[in-house]
């Protein structure tokens, strides 16, 4: 009791005008329960399903509200309170009527915020909001929103004081757009299943689309920091296009950012963990990237530019000694008049751009590197500090890594790292996912069960967890009971979320074959 936030426990026997003491439950990541019965603990919640007992703790949990919860007096004080007839309710005693009351208000106020999130989940009924910089479009969850709103806000403000560069006038709000899941984004923008966001860099018709990847919240804020980033370089001259080094080196720099949604604080220049496990295994296979065919190359939509090309400018801009040389550099990219730019044609419309040689003369020029024996010294100092100065520090780049080779279908690669992070001591449901999924493909379907066990074990309230595991015991065993149990954890699944329309789809499948 008192360990999580907002759960209203109470003795009530009955409400007026007909409200419904069925329990409501409201998680982080957005998703509600309503017309369920839960029981509490004092780690956090139990749901009881027709299939089976879900624990909730209580660092998942937004809000929950328990009409008949008994509270147990903690000490005699309060055992006479409760014999003098009073109640307690978020955190006061008081007297059974105004306690009814104002638990039947908090129960209307709750449904009437799940039947908006149900509505707002379509895109004809998505929310609009616009603020000082962006104008959004969103259908995941109000509370969610809120917090990526403000994010947006003070990345957009702390970029223009970092750089000393102001919006340019008659330029709009940028169209900033969030979708529900990867389906809904899939489907709307009609991109593959691969993209996690884009930043269109039209002049005339700049947007940013994401979706909100609940599996892997961390997932959906560095494809955020990463896009955003794009559109604050365009405040730099929307009519010039940064070449992919050094563009999608900063926007990494900055794709490793975190959020403090209380304090409504911005910190970047961390550790982009999942692009160093990927330079560290590139140097493993003794692979590394020569500084000057990056520059010279830059043009090129090299892989490297997001993992070498992230750890050299975050030495530049982590050092006192570069940072101001690097920043006089990037913008004149953009603005000097000693550079020399090239237009470069799209399909509608032109973007000027800088190409290889010239770009290898401006930072040779304002970084002030006199000849190849500087730049080389350079490099020297830049290979010093993947080795001396970067480290993982946590399991996440792995995890990160593997989960990025994975999709490029370097499976064994993809297979290596998870296996590290895993005798790394990860904690990270999706971890386990991930890697049964890739167990299953291989035929290793014990080991797979192990692993999605594992999963549902860390997070207990995934209903694709619970779909993984019971289509493997369904289709995979010949045993009677593991087909009856796969048949239990596909209808849990489906309880846990029911207005899931493709997990509806997928379990609908599985049950029928």
């Amino acid at each position: 009791m008192g360990l999580m936030k907002c759960l209203f426990a109470v003795c009530l026997a009955a409400l007026c005008s007909g409200t419904s003491l069925a329990d409501v439950l409201s998680l982080k990541d957005g998703r509600m329960f309503d017309q369920v019965r839960l029981s509490q603990e004092e780690d956090g919640v139990i749901i009881h399903f027709e299939n089976g007992d879900v624990r909730v703790p209580n660092d998942r949990i937004h809000e929950a509200v328990i009409p008949e919860a008994i509270y147990v007096p903690q000490n005699e004080e309060e055992r006479k309170k409760i014999e003098q007839g009073f109640v307690r309710y978020e955190g006061e005693w008081m007297d059974p009527g105004r306690r009814d009351r104002q638990l039947k208000k908090k129960l209307e106020e709750q449904r009437e915020t799940l039947e908006a999130m149900k509505r707002v989940r379509e895109w004809r009924n998505r929310h609009m909001e616009e603020t000082k910089n962006f104008a959004f479009e969103s259908t995941v969850p109000i509370h969610v929103f809120e917090s990526y709103r403000d994010l947006c806000e003070t990345y957009f403000t702390e970029f223009c004081k970092m750089w000393k560069i102001k919006k340019p006038r008659g330029l709009e709000a940028l169209p900033l757009r969030f979708y529900i899941d990867r389906e809904k984004f899939m489907q709307i923008t009609g991109m593959p299943r691969g993209v996690g966001g884009f930043f269109q860099f039209i002049p005339t018709a700049l947007e940013l689309h994401i979706f909100y990847d609940r599996l892997d919240a961390r997932f959906t804020e560095e494809v955020m920091y990463h896009e955003v980033g794009h559109y604050l370089m365009k405040l730099i001259d929307v009519e010039f296009k940064y070449p992919h080094w050094p563009g999608e080196a900063l926007s990494e720099y900055y794709g490793a950012s975190t959020w403090d949604p209380v304090n409504k604080k911005l910190t970047w220049g961390l550790m982009n963990e999942s692009r160093l496990a990927q330079i560290r295994n590139d140097i493993s296979h003794d692979q590394r990237v020569s500084l000057k065919g990056m520059i010279l190359g830059c043009q090129d939509r090299n892989f490297t530019d997001y993992s070498w090309g992230w750890s050299f400018v975050h030495m530049l801009l982590e050092s006192s000694k570069y940072k101001k040389n690097f920043q006089k550099f990037f913008l004149a990219l953009a603005r000097g008049r000693d550079i020399d730019r090239v237009r470069q044609q799209y399909p509608n419309f032109q973007l000027k751009t800088v190409e290889g040689g010239e770009m290898l003369a401006a930072f040779m020029k304002y970084m002030k590197l006199k000849n190849d024996d500087d730049l080389a010294e350079l490099e020297k100092e830049w290979y010093d500090y993947i080795d001396n100065e970067l480290t993982i520090s946590t399991s996440r780049g792995l995890e990160s890594a593997a989960h990025r080779a994975y999709e490029q279908g370097r499976e064994k690669k993809a297979r290596r790292m998870w296996e590290e992070a895993i005798e790394g001591g990860t904690e990270t449901a999706l971890t386990f996912f991930r890697y049964a999924n890739l167990l299953e493909e291989e035929d290793e379907h014990e080991k797979a069960r192990e692993n999605w066990r594992k999963a549902i074990e860390i997070d207990s309230v995934t209903p694709e967890f619970y779909i993984a595991l019971g289509e493997s015991l369904l289709f995979r065993s010949k045993k009677e009971e593991d087909k009856k149990e796969g048949r239990r954890l596909v209808g849990l699944a489906l309880e846990l979320e029911p207005d899931n329309y493709y997990l509806k789809k997928n379990a609908k499948r599985l049950l029928e074959d």
